[in-house]
């Protein structure tokens, strides 16, 4: 359904791919795969967290390996409809962000690739397909927080969600979806 899994990536294939590029030790790879399993927590959290990687390469290193455009900045004029429609807290949850519409596909920031099921659940949203972007997770968060400061708050994100842009319907498809996934 997106570009994604047409691949269909795994942390532990990247984390053999980190080795073969000699950036982690297969003792590191270890000790990132045994904290991933045991805490369950995002593949890039568990890199960068560990000390393992620096945010900034692992995203370099995450478009190197899956062959998706990663950027360092988002652009300054928001997708806000997008935004909206997709639900400020289950962007910010899932460190997503859509960017728009780019041939026929929803051009979408994201940390974490390997949580696809965050990306089918916009796809799903959107009826669209994903192109994803790869971007670091503070950057992503960041983002998110200023969109937030810029509307005037918690409160007033949400009303927008709810009142202007998503139809509540569509909102609750949404995280039943990714309830499900």
């Amino acid at each position: 359904m997106n570009e994604l899994t047409k691949v269909q990536p795994t942390f532990a294939a990247f984390m053999d791919f980190l080795v073969q590029k000699e950036i982690l030790t297969p003792e590191a790879r270890q000790r990132a795969q045994n904290a991933h399993n045991t805490m369950e927590y995002p593949a890039d959290t568990v890199l960068v967290e560990l000390g393992l990687v620096k945010e900034a390469d692992l995203a370099a290193h995450l478009s190197d390996y899956l062959g998706v455009p990663a950027l360092e900045q988002l652009p300054t004029n928001a997708a806000n409809d997008l935004i909206n429609a997709a639900g400020m807290p289950f962007l910010e949850a899932n460190h997503l962000v859509p960017l728009g519409l780019e041939d026929g596909a929803l051009v979408t920031a994201v940390a974490d690739p390997f949580q696809r099921h965050h990306l089918e659940a916009l796809a799903f949203l959107f009826e669209l397909p994903v192109s994803p972007r790869i971007f670091a997770r503070t950057t992503i968060s960041e983002y998110l927080s200023a969109l937030r400061e810029q509307a005037g708050g918690e409160d007033a994100v949400e009303d927008a969600t709810d009142d202007n842009f998503a139809d509540s319907d569509d909102i609750d498809r949404l995280k039943d979806y990714a309830r499900e996934a």
